[in-house]
């Protein structure tokens, strides 16, 4: 069990805790689960396989080895209780990695694919999503990923960062849209060290009540290594 994400909430019976991880992988394939139990773990946990999908690098030349780290967050409207989880997956048909969504509507217990608008490119690599919502009364999920369609393989050493916001009325992603200004070419010791993918990826949710400002915000921060030579912190404000 690894690579766990975790979130809680208070339910009229009392508190859910809902975590998503992913299995050891086997034959190059690793299970992805969601698990919940309630009133802080004082219930049996319920366990959930949504998945198995791929594992491989997150381009077809064997640059880096890609495990598909789901990530999990619940909509922060006090009327539902919506759970949404997003985990890369490898195609081996096409040799490339995409985002996987699932929804949940009554607290992880019924699970419903979502899929991502695919961008035109016929080629290219989706992984590392990163979700977050608005606190405390945002209905807004943001899902921001790495993105290779600026240089699609088999190359695709050249990341874009790209996001997409689940629609409150339709439950359905908007078409994606990019984040980051440009692409950024990974500084090689770090993907030697394995400390670049992931580890300076993610999104803050914000609820805005200075007069002016909207009501809602996200901002994804993320590892890039335009300027060559050194990995800097970028940031973006995105108001959905």
């Amino acid at each position: 069990q690894r690579g766990p994400a975790i979130t809680t909430w208070a339910t009229p019976s009392g508190v859910r805790l809902l975590i998503a991880y992913h299995t050891k992988p086997v034959n190059e394939q690793v299970e992805i689960h969601v698990a919940y139990t309630d009133d802080n773990g004082a219930t049996p946990w319920v366990d959930q396989l949504l998945e198995t999908v791929g594992v491989t690098d997150h381009v077809a030349n064997g640059k880096i080895l890609q495990l598909p780290r789901p990530d999990l967050v619940r909509r922060a409207d006090l009327s539902t209780q919506q759970v949404v989880v997003a985990y890369p997956a490898f195609d081996a048909a096409t040799g490339t990695n995409d985002v996987v969504t699932q929804l949940s509507s009554d607290g992880g217990v019924k699970w419903t694919k979502k899929s991502l608008p695919l961008p035109a490119a016929t080629r290219h690599d989706r992984f590392f999503p990163t979700l977050a919502t608005t606190e405390p009364l945002g209905r807004n999920v943001l899902l921001a990923y790495y993105d290779t369609r600026e240089d699609p393989a088999p190359v695709g050493s050249r990341l874009g960062v790209w996001a997409s916001v689940l629609d409150p009325s339709s439950n359905q992603w908007t078409q994606p849209f990019p984040v980051a200004s440009g692409p950024n070419v990974p500084f090689t010791p770090c993907i030697i060290r394995g400390d670049f993918y992931g580890h300076y990826f993610a999104v803050a949710g914000a609820s805005d009540n200075a007069p002016g400002l909207p009501a809602t915000s996200f901002w994804p921060h993320w590892a890039d290594s335009r300027n060559f030579q050194r990995t800097e912190v970028w940031s973006a404000r995105i108001v959905p």
